[in-house]
C-alpha cells in the first residue's frame, strides 16, 4: 500500500486454529478422549454430540480460510449459509451439557463450586461464541470484520475450556487461580491481537470491542453470582437446574 500499511491476510488464521484443535485433543484427553477408548466414561449422546459438533466447528475455523486462499469464495458461502445449523446445535447441545454436568455427582464439589456456581464459566463462554458468530454474520459482506469475528468464536470460548481441563487435570489448578489464569491469557492474546493490527484501516475495532465484551461479561458474571447479588445468579441456577432437561 501507497501509505506503509500492510493490510492483515487471515487466510493464515487456519495454522493457528490447527495448533487449537491439536491442543484441544491433548486438553480434553484425560477427561474424555482417554476414558472414551478405555470404555471408563459413561457420556450422554448429547456429550459426544457437543464434542463432535465443537470439533467440526473448528474444522470450519480451518477449511473457510483454506477456501478463501484457494479463491473458492463460492463454496466459502455455502458452506457459511449453512453454518448457522451447525451453531443451532451447538447451543442446543451446550444447554444439555452444562444442565448435566452441574448435576453430575461430585462434578462441581470437584472444583471447590456449588452447582449454581459450575454454570458460570460455560454459560458465559456459550454467551461468547455466540455474539461474535452474530456479529460475523452481520458483517459477512465485508470480510476484514468478518474473519475477525470468527476468530473471536473460538477465543475465548474454545481456547479457555481446552486450557482449563488441561490446568485442572494436569496441573491440579484449581479456582479461583485457574479463574485468574484463564482471565490472564485470553486478555493477554487479544491485546496482542490488538497491538499486531493497531495501524489497520478497517477492521480494528473487532478485537478491542470483543476484549471489551469478555471484560464486562466477566465482571457481570462476578456480580450477580457473588455478594449482595449473588441471590439473582443463585436464583437463574436453581430454576435451570429445577428443569427436565437430561
Amino acid at each position: 500500500m501507497a501509505d506503509g500499511i500492510k493490510r492483515f491476510s487471515f487466510t493464515g488464521s487456519r495454522f493457528w486454529f490447527i495448533g487449537l484443535f491439536v491442543l484441544c485433543v491433548v486438553g480434553f484427553g484425560q477427561s474424555y478422549f482417554l476414558k472414551l477408548l478405555g470404555q471408563e466414561g459413561d457420556f450422554s449422546y448429547y456429550v459426544h454430540l457437543h464434542v463432535a459438533m465443537m470439533f467440526l466447528w473448528l474444522s470450519l475455523l480451518i477449511v473457510q480460510p483454506i477456501l478463501i486462499y484457494k479463491r473458492r469464495n463460492s463454496l466459502h458461502r455455502r458452506i457459511g449459509r449453512v453454518s448457522s445449523i451447525l451453531v443451532l446445535t451447538i447451543i442446543v447441545s451446550s444447554v444439555l451439557v452444562i444442565h448435566s454436568q452441574a448435576l453430575l455427582q461430585g462434578n462441581a464439589e470437584a472444583k471447590g463450586l456449588t452447582p449454581e456456581e459450575f454454570l458460570i464459566q460455560p454459560v458465559a463462554m456459550a454467551i461468547l461464541f455466540l455474539i461474535p458468530y452474530m456479529l460475523a454474520m452481520v458483517n459477512r459482506h465485508k470480510p476484514s470484520i468478518h474473519a475477525r469475528y470468527m476468530i473471536c468464536t473460538a477465543l475465548p470460548s474454545i481456547l479457555e475450556p481446552t486450557v482449563a481441563r488441561g490446568l485442572f487435570y494436569g496441573f491440579g489448578i484449581q479456582p479461583p487461580l485457574l479463574f485468574i489464569a484463564l482471565l490472564t491469557l485470553t486478555s493477554c492474546i487479544f491485546i496482542i491481537l490488538i497491538v499486531a493490527e493497531r495501524r489497520q484501516e478497517t477492521g480494528r475495532h473487532v478485537f478491542p470491542s470483543m476484549l471489551g465484551l469478555y471484560w464486562s461479561m466477566n465482571i457481570i458474571f462476578v456480580a450477580i453470582s457473588t455478594g449482595p447479588l449473588g441471590f439473582i445468579w443463585q436464583g437463574f441456577g436453581k430454576w435451570f437446574l429445577s428443569l427436565p432437561l437430561t
